[in-house]
């Protein structure tokens, strides 16, 4: 598990991903969120799915993706956060 917590820790926009697929999402709504290009959110998200962290809701859907954080992805993205929070009051 420790080697996914490090590939997402890698990536900002990756943790920022997972954080807002607790609710299924579309890549063009997410890339609005997050102030970032559809394509580059799409290339994210297909390596997010390839480590088992998100998976598509509709794969048989052609217009909408839908797509949501699996509980690898919410095990991973748990630990990010605490680690950001420990790194954060360590610098207090």
């Amino acid at each position: 598990m420790w080697d996914k917590v490090s590939f997402v820790r890698r990536g900002r926009l990756r943790t920022q991903i997972l954080e807002n697929l607790i609710r299924p999402n579309n890549p063009t709504d997410l890339a609005k969120r997050l102030n970032s290009h559809r394509p580059t959110v799409s290339q994210a998200i297909a390596v997010l799915m390839a480590h088992n962290l998100v998976k598509r809701l509709n794969p048989h859907e052609k217009n909408i993706s839908l797509y949501e954080i699996t509980a690898d992805g919410l095990k991973v993205l748990k630990q990010v956060k605490g680690m950001k929070e420990r790194f954060a009051a360590d610098s207090d």
